[in-house]
């Protein structure tokens, strides 16, 4: 409890931080200004890496659904995900237990960890299959974009909602317009 409370600190100082320079921003004017306002809200309360780490993930994503959907062909959708499962799997017990890498234990899940946590195993292989399977019939940019407008999607109903534990974070007209941006640029790429 004492680190989801520490989260939510550190979320107001994010708040504050950003605040206070599109305030900056507002009064020095300009585009120089506004732009350094905006870099500023990325970086305060050290957004920056985590911000890079989830971007290179998204990339790894299209690499990984280009590779899944190239194997498919040759061994079955089902197999490819399952082997996928399997390999990660195997990378994670390397790093966990040859590298030491870890900072918990598998043990905590005996500590009442909620049940539905224990989805994200079945639903990774769900992800493998269905981006596997998109890119296969749409093409890699095209899933992709599908996997992004997916994504923000339920993102932002799971923080409107705070579900599965996540601090609610409300929905405002600005999220609503995000979102339309998302769905028209969707639209763009999709078309043919």
């Amino acid at each position: 409890m004492t680190a989801t409370k520490g989260q939510g600190t550190e979320r107001q100082e994010a708040d504050q931080g950003k605040q206070g320079a599109a305030a900056k921003a507002r009064k020095g004017g300009g585009p120089a200004a506004a732009a350094s306002g905006w870099m500023a809200s990325l970086t305060a309360g050290g957004r920056t890496v985590p911000l890079l780490s989830a971007a290179l993930a998204g990339a790894l994503m299209a690499v990984q659904g280009t590779l899944n959907a190239v194997l498919s062909k040759f061994i079955g959708l089902l197999e490819t995900s399952f082997l996928a499962q399997v390999l990660g799997g195997l990378a994670a017990a390397v790093l966990l237990y040859v590298l030491r890498l870890g900072s918990g234990s598998i043990g905590a899940l005996r500590n009442g960890v909620p049940w539905y946590t224990l989805l994200a195993g079945p639903i990774g292989l769900a992800i493998i299959y269905l981006v596997a399977y998109g890119i296969s019939k749409s093409g890699v940019a095209a899933a992709t974009t599908a996997i992004i407008i997916g994504q923000v999607s339920a993102a932002v109903l799971i923080d409107s909602c705070g579900l599965f534990g996540a601090e609610q974070v409300p929905f405002c007209w600005t999220k609503a317009l995000g979102i339309a941006l998302l769905a028209g640029a969707g639209w763009i790429m999709l078309r043919r």
